[in-house]
């Protein structure tokens, strides 16, 4: 993705039944850009190491969210909308002139997530961990039903590779931007708060990976 890459807390218990088909293969995702969606970050910055996918979490196991831990991220969940979303990961790809881009999920999986490695891991006790997710023209893609369905206030479950390992997030600031204001270094700070951020392309689509807007998610732990 090129840049394509406040409100206090109730505690709250969440519980959630995980679904999910593993997902065959996994080498096809490094580096794909998607034609409709992108986020440029004007920084210097070390790519990390390689991507790599991990194996699903088991079905029908009841999720005990909790921040105790990092979780390196296989599953969104969102508890209001009913659903579970696969998360590739997948590193930071560092551009010309100093600019660095947020991975994006492979253009044949529109309804997932990708994180990027180069962020703090969710459960952290510093930084932010970056999502992104495509949005397509005709609004088939994850990122165009974020913006129909995500407010602030809703919870965000990530789920890692064992169904027990999940931190929730609540939905604390939700944030539309134009290009050119897009708040880098808010999103890729690694010293802050802990939070959790969305980045998607909105607005309008003047052509491919050109949109005018940006919105972003950011959501803190919801303790237990």
């Amino acid at each position: 993705m090129s840049v394509k890459h406040k409100a206090r807390l109730h505690p709250v218990a969440v519980v959630f039944i995980v679904l999910l088909a593993v997902i065959a293969g996994g080498g096809a995702y490094l580096w794909m850009r998607n034609p409709h969606t992108t986020v440029t970050h004007e920084v210097t910055i070390t790519p990390s190491k390689p991507a790599t996918t991990t194996p699903q979490p088991e079905a029908s196991t009841t999720l005990h969210p909790t921040r105790s831990n990092p979780v390196r991220p296989t599953n969104l969940v969102f508890p209001h909308m009913g659903e579970t979303y696969k998360v590739w990961q997948l590193p930071r790809v560092v551009l010309p002139g100093n600019q660095v881009t947020s991975p994006v999920p492979p253009n044949f999986d529109a309804t997932s997530f990708a994180w990027d490695e180069a962020s703090a891991v969710p459960g952290s006790k510093h930084g932010v961990a970056i999502f992104t997710s495509h949005t397509y023209a005709d609004g088939s893609a994850m990122a165009n039903q974020l913006l129909a369905e995500l407010h602030e206030g809703d919870v965000v479950i990530v789920v890692g590779k064992k169904a027990k390992q999940a931190v929730a997030y609540r939905v604390t600031e939700r944030l539309t931007v134009l290009v050119d204001g897009y708040p880098a270094e808010r999103v890729l700070d690694m010293k802050g708060k802990p939070q959790l951020s969305i980045t998607v392309c909105s607005g309008q689509r003047l052509g491919p990976e050109n949109w005018t807007k940006r919105t972003i998610w950011f959501a803190e732990p919801v303790e237990r």
